[in-house]
C-alpha cells in the first residue's frame, strides 16, 4: 500500500516512523528538535558541510548514537524507515521540515510505502549500503558544523 502524504499527515507519520526502535534515518540536515525525537537504537546518515545541520543537535545525537550517527558529503536524501514502513519525501529531519516545535512554514510532501513492500526493501538496501560507506561523525565534523 502506498499513500501520498502532505502537511500534518506527513509530519506525524515521519515522527511515528522515527520513534520506533531500530529506525533508519537518511536526512540531509538534522535540525533543532531532531535530537529529542531520535531513539537510541536508530541509525542516522546526514550531511555536515552544506550548513543545514544544527551543530548542537548533532552533538546531542552523537552522544546518543555514537558511531551510528554517520555522514556523507553532498548527501541530500530524506528517507525514513522502521518496522512501520518507509517514507520518501522532501522533509529534512528538522523543525522546518517536520515541525518538532510546532507549525512550520515549509510545504512538504512524501510517499509512504508499507513495511515489506518492494519499495521498502529497495530503500532499506540502499540505506544499508550508504550507512556502511558513510563515516562516523567525529569532533572534526562537529567543528565543521559549528562553522557552517
Amino acid at each position: 500500500m502506498e499513500n501520498f502524504l502532505f502537511d500534518a499527515f506527513l509530519k506525524n507519520k515521519i515522527k511515528e516512523i522515527i520513534s520506533r526502535k531500530n529506525s533508519c534515518i537518511a536526512s540531509a540536515f538534522l535540525g533543532f528538535g531532531s535530537e529529542k525525537n531520535i531513539p537510541d537504537s536508530s541509525r542516522v546518515i546526514c550531511d555536515i558541510g552544506m550548513g543545514g545541520t544544527n551543530a548542537n543537535s548533532l552533538i546531542e545525537i552523537r552522544k546518543k548514537l555514537g558511531n551510528d550517527l554517520r555522514w556523507i558529503s553532498a548527501f541530500h536524501p530524506k528517507v525514513y524507515l522502521s518496522d512501520l514502513g518507509c517514507i520518501i519525501c522532501s522533509a529534512n529531519l528538522s523543525n522546518n521540515g517536520v515541525g518538532f516545535l510546532g507549525q512550520n512554514g515549509l510545504i512538504e510532501v512524501g510517499v509512504f510505502h508499507e513495511y515489506g513492500s518492494s519499495v521498502y526493501t529497495q530503500a532499506k538496501d540502499w540505506f544499508d549500503k550508504c550507512f556502511h560507506q558513510a563515516l562516523p561523525v567525529s569532533n572534526v565534523e562537529i567543528d565543521i558544523a559549528c562553522r557552517t
